[in-house]
């Protein structure tokens, strides 16, 4: 029994050397590539393929950092790797129910998976936890387009919209703004050709 635990532990070691060693080539590649000003805050700008294997190191060390997981989550989203990234948010829930980012997350990766019914079970419990979050409103949005439900897409929009122009609110990015107006105009839109009449 000691020696499978020692043989589990050095697996263990041995993967996050490869990962360490990986990373850190990865790292020259990307800093070969990217621009200086890129780097003035490593852990936000690094590119997805670099930020993944850091934040895989990082969780090697420290597992129940979930601000970590939560960010591993979304590098392996962006990459379309959906299934990682729904065991990265599952592992943050099972022990904090009401992670925000988590919850969010989740609803991210059903959207995209074709799950839009389950995903505006996640952004309705995210909601409950952070109703003032602009961005949530607008994912729950896209759900409701995928579930044609306009109307109840409008609504999620609007809220998203009037909670944008809020003086508190965080200032939402121009073109992430506009792609909020974009969206409510094209659902009204595609409302408005379902509800004429056929001839």
């Amino acid at each position: 029994m000691f020696k499978a635990k020692m043989t589990q532990r050095e697996e263990r070691v041995g993967r996050t050397r490869v990962r360490f060693c990986a990373f850190f080539l990865a790292l020259i590649v990307a800093a070969a590539l990217t621009p200086a000003h890129a780097w003035c805050h490593v852990t936000d700008t690094m590119p997805d393929a670099v930020a993944e294997m850091e934040y895989q190191i990082l969780l090697d060390f420290q597992p129940e950092k979930v601000d970590v997981r939560n960010k591993l989550a979304m590098v392996l989203f962006r990459k379309q790797k959906f299934k990682e990234a729904e065991a990265e948010l599952r592992t943050v829930l099972a022990t904090d129910p009401a992670n925000f980012n988590a919850l969010d997350g989740l609803g991210l990766v059903m959207t995209n998976t074709g799950r839009a019914k389950e995903a505006v079970a996640q952004f309705l419990a995210a909601i409950g936890v952070a109703p003032q979050d602009v961005m949530v409103h607008y994912h729950l949005g896209q759900a409701y387009v995928l579930l044609n439900d306009s109307s109840a897409a409008d609504k999620s929009f609007s809220k998203a919209l009037e909670l944008a122009k809020q003086p508190s609110a965080t200032p939402l990015p121009a073109a992430e703004f506009d792609a909020l107006r974009k969206a409510q105009e094209e659902n009204r839109r595609a409302g408005e050709r379902h509800a004429a009449p056929k001839h």
